[in-house]
This record gives C-alpha cells, sequence and structure tokens, in this order.
C-alpha cells in the first residue's frame, strides 16, 4: 500500500496531466485502507508476545472497519476502465504509467498489480482465524471471539468476492474491446458487464446469414461478431441493447431462438443452437440480463453514508 500511494497515486498526482477526478478514481480510499492497516498492525505489535486470545481481541476491535475494503473493491472495475480510456486517450499518462513500472520500488509490476493486492489480502483474514479454530478446543478462552471475528470477516469477504467477479467481467471488456478491428464498437462503458460468449455454425441476421457466428452477451447489449485469426474479432452487428428487444422459441428452426427488436425496423437474429440445452441457458442468460436492468449501478454494500457511520475520522475522510 505505501508503493500504491508514495510512488504510483503521489507522482501521478505530482504530474498533473490528468483531472484530480480521474486520480480518486483510480485509488479510491486506498489511504483510508492503510490509515486502517497500520493502526492494525500498531495494535498487533503493542500486544506482543501474541497469542489467539490477544489476536482475537485486536481484530474484533477492527472487523467492523474492515468494511471500508468494500468500498475499494466496488471501485475497481471503474478503476480499470478509466484508466484504460485514459492510455487510450492520453499519451502523456501512457508513458508515465509504464515509466512507474520499471521503478526500483515496482520490481516490474503493472498498476493493476498493486491494485488487487489489499482485495488478496483481506480474503486471506479467514483463512487465518479458520486454521487457529481448528487448533482449539471449543472451551478455549479465545474460541467464542474467534468465531466472531471469523463470522464476521466471511461476511466482509463475500461482498469483496462479489465484487471480484464483476472486476474479472470489467477486465473481460477491455480485453474484448482490444481484440475488435472496429474501432466504433465501443464495449467500455460503466455498468457494463460481459455475461458470455458463444460460437454458433450459423446466425440469420435480417436477411443475412452469418456462418460460425459468435454471440456476445453483455448485461446490456447483445453484439454479433465472427473471429479473424486467433484474438481478433470483426463485427457483424452494431450494439442490441437488451432493453429492446423480446425473447422468442423459434420453433421452425430445430434448438432455435430469436431476438426480436420492439421497434418493428430493427432486424431479427435467429439463433440455432447445438441442443436443447445450449440453447435454454442461454434463453435463460438473456431473460436473466431482461429481468435485471435497470440494474448496473446497484450499490453492492448498502450506502456510503451506512459503510462510514460509527467509524473513526481518520478512516472517513478524504
Amino acid at each position: 500500500m505505501d508503493v500504491i500511494i508514495d510512488v504510483w497515486q503521489r507522482r501521478i498526482r505530482d504530474a498533473k496531466i490528468i483531472d484530480p477526478s480521474d486520480v480518486a478514481t483510480l485509488f479510491s480510499n486506498i489511504e483510508q485502507i492503510r490509515t486502517l492497516n497500520k493502526d492494525l498492525l500498531l495494535n498487533l505489535l503493542e500486544r506482543q508476545p501474541l497469542d489467539e486470545l490477544k489476536v482475537a481481541e485486536c481484530f474484533s476491535t477492527f472487523v467492523q472497519y474492515l468494511k471500508l475494503y468494500t468500498n475499494y473493491c466496488s471501485n475497481l472495475s471503474q478503476s480499470n476502465l478509466r484508466r484504460q480510456q485514459l492510455r487510450e486517450t492520453n499519451p502523456t499518462f501512457d508513458a508515465l504509467l509504464d515509466h512507474l513500472r520499471l521503478c526500483t520500488e515496482c520490481n516490474m509490476l503493472d498498476l493493476p498489480s498493486f491494485l488487487i493486492m489489499p482485495m488478496q489480502r483481506l480474503t486471506k483474514y479467514p483463512l487465518l482465524f479458520q486454521t487457529m479454530l481448528k487448533d482449539l478446543q471449543e472451551d478455549h478462552p479465545a474460541y467464542e471471539l474467534l468465531q466472531q471475528c471469523y463470522d464476521g470477516l466471511l461476511q466482509v469477504v463475500g461482498v469483496v468476492n462479489d465484487q471480484k467477479r464483476k472486476n474479472e467481467a470489467v477486465t473481460k471488456l477491455i480485453t474484448l474491446q482490444s481484440q475488435f478491428a472496429d474501432k466504433n464498437i465501443h464495449f467500455l462503458e460503466a455498468g457494463r458487464m460481459f455475461i458470455r460468449e458463444g460460437t454458433f455454425k450459423k446466425i440469420v441476421y435480417g436477411t443475412t446469414v452469418i456462418k460460425n457466428c459468435v454471440l456476445l452477451l453483455f448485461n446490456d447489449i447483445i453484439v454479433l461478431a465472427v473471429k479473424k485469426g486467433k484474438n481478433k474479432y470483426v463485427a457483424k452487428s452494431g450494439k442490441v441493447a437488451i432493453s429492446g428487444i423480446l425473447l422468442w422459441d423459434e420453433i421452425s428452426v430445430p434448438f432455435g431462438f430469436s431476438v426480436v427488436g420492439r421497434d418493428a425496423s430493427a432486424d431479427k437474429i435467429t439463433v440455432q443452437a447445438a441442443s436443447e440445452e445450449e440453447k435454454t441457458s442461454w434463453m435463460d442468460e438473456i431473460n436473466n440480463a431482461l429481468v435485471s436492468l435497470p440494474n448496473a449501478a446497484a450499490a453492492l454494500y448498502g450506502s456510503s453514508a451506512q459503510q462510514h457511520s460509527n467509524m473513526p475520522e481518520k478512516y472517513t475522510r478524504g
């Protein structure tokens, strides 16, 4: 965290090549998290030599404040998205990121590699407490308090792991954007998440038959494409908005279904799956996207005000 703040954040901020609001988006509340971890470390050092009860007493005080990580982790996808946008539009910023990666402190690791580390540390805490609980009898003086800490950690980590899955979906967006030859297809939008990709022997789009067609499903759009080479795509449709479609069971086509626009002028997409199971799973995924709209920006862990209530000022300011 010292490297994130003292190398990456400070030097990017001091360079004044991006807006301060973008710096805040990139690094979220990392300074609050460092303050929390320094206090946790100091508290542990003051209790040396440590035993299970002292560890439990220390963490019982800090578990409630670990909710700060949910703010940080829920912002990671937006941080990744904004970083990629800035790299594509701001050559000076792009060059600075490459330069900082070469610094001795960074050891050739890029910014995303550092930004994921606080979340990785948090997810290791439940494993630590689980190990301690296995080694103790239930009548041990520390057992009940360790169990309470473990349960609290599991709650926070559960939210964080859910966000991790969403971050991975955003990473897929960034990868897809780089693989599309048509630069008019923009996937990098706030709230968008990749859901699924599948290749079908034939898809009919309007009156056009597309062989070996790739269907890309997101939480808000569908895109048709074909692969060009190993990792490149060529778009065969625009972005078909999920909010503007109806999903039909295509009885006339074996294992078929259709995506039909509510607007009569929209081209119909007819998909022939390889099996009834594949057809059903795709229709279920598209239906789930339909019924989930609009929810892309829903809060993961309550409101910001709720998360910050009753927290010391040093963890909430900034």
